[in-house]
């Protein structure tokens, strides 16, 4: 598994968050103009930058403070992979308040550490994927407590909407692969039947966030062009 871009062409993922050259510009920009001092000075010139970003580069921006803790660390650790926390918060598309970014950030500078926006490329797509089923089956596992509509079944929803939103901008060249590997396919059966299971025994209705969550998942499936070795 390749630690470093130069073992690729290009980031599969630059059509998205933009290449590593310019995450490092965008993070050079963002630690610049938030400087030193006092936390709630820091907060607001945080909140005056991120302001003047455009919504996409904002998204950006917060997500390299949300990953900067895994990009420094040395050696890189694929089990926290940078890459996969930056891209589910862009795939999430809810902002980051500024009270928690400049938290993160000032949190993060007094490790005294730099992040490093060009490791951990190869095997993003798949790191992604694993990183939600694992998520998800979490939220299954904990809504047995709560029901299909409590906190952890809308979790689960929320969770499935990314996984879904995730799929419709796969690099095509991973959509294959994930087509080529059983495993995957196995995945993701397991984590449809885990769902579809707890939704029987909780008797949930078509309108609980379970059953949205199930119906989800299962088009994700026919989106990464599984149904016919997962949906029988």
């Amino acid at each position: 598994m390749a630690d470093d871009d130069d073992a690729l062409e290009i980031d599969q993922w630059d059509n998205t968050v933009g290449d590593d050259d310019e995450l490092d510009t965008l993070w050079g920009n963002l630690t610049t103009a938030a400087g030193p001092g006092k936390s709630a000075e820091i907060e607001q010139r945080l909140g005056t930058h991120l302001a003047g970003l455009g919504a996409r580069w904002r998204r950006i921006a917060e997500g390299l403070i949300l990953a900067a803790p895994e990009a420094s660390l040395q050696p890189p650790d694929p089990a926290k992979d940078w890459r996969v926390t930056l891209h589910r918060h862009f795939i999430r598309d809810r902002p980051l308040p500024v009270n928690e970014a400049a938290a993160a950030l000032i949190a993060f500078q007094t490790t005294g550490r730099s992040p490093n926006w060009h490791g951990m490329a190869a095997q993003t797509s798949l790191r992604l994927l694993i990183s939600y089923v694992r998520d998800m089956r979490a939220a299954v596992v904990a809504m047995e407590a709560s029901g299909p509509s409590g906190a952890d079944a809308a979790t689960l929803y929320a969770l499935s909407s990314e996984l879904f939103d995730f799929s419709m901008v796969l690099p095509p060249e991973d959509g294959d692969a994930f087509r080529d590997d059983p495993a995957i396919a196995g995945m993701m059966a397991d984590i449809l039947r885990a769902i579809t299971d707890a939704v029987l025994r909780g008797k949930a209705g078509r309108a609980t966030d379970a059953e949205k969550a199930r119906a989800l998942v299962e088009v994700t499936i026919r989106q990464l062009g599984l149904a016919s070795d997962v949906i029988h």
